[in-house]
């Protein structure tokens, strides 16, 4: 399988190429990036995270954070999907398909999730 040549594959790479535009960016084939905010729980109202979307097809199906990565398959095991979720990952960890569920795991351990549909499944920076 040739993987895709992706523009960014960081938080940090992704809030550069957006800059100040609240537009999508094209960062490979068929897959977009584009700013977002969520409040922060236990703050006051108004205090929000920003973070940026990754889209596949115009499913959302990572979130870059400062500090660590989530993500889903929106129900779509498709090796396309997963190549786009490991691009995203922090280093140590990986995701992939068995028996049409997705997973996600520590490369060097037991730990082992779920990837589910829509749900969020957050994976931390090491």
């Amino acid at each position: 399988m040739v993987m895709a040549r992706l523009r960014t594959q960081t938080y940090e790479g992704a809030v550069k190429l957006l800059g100040d535009s609240h537009e999508r960016v094209t960062i490979g084939n068929n897959t977009t990036i584009e700013s977002d905010w969520m409040p922060v729980e236990g703050e006051e109202p108004g205090v929000n995270e920003q973070f940026v979307t990754v889209r596949l097809h115009g499913h959302a199906i990572v979130r870059l954070y400062e500090h660590g990565v989530a993500v889903r398959d929106c129900g779509y095991v498709t090796a396309t999907t997963y190549e786009r979720i490991n691009a995203f990952l922090p280093p140590g960890w990986t995701a992939h398909r068995k028996d049409g569920r997705g997973y996600v795991a520590r490369r060097l351990g037991s730990e082992v999730e779920s990837v589910e549909g829509d749900a969020w499944l957050y994976v931390a920076q090491p």
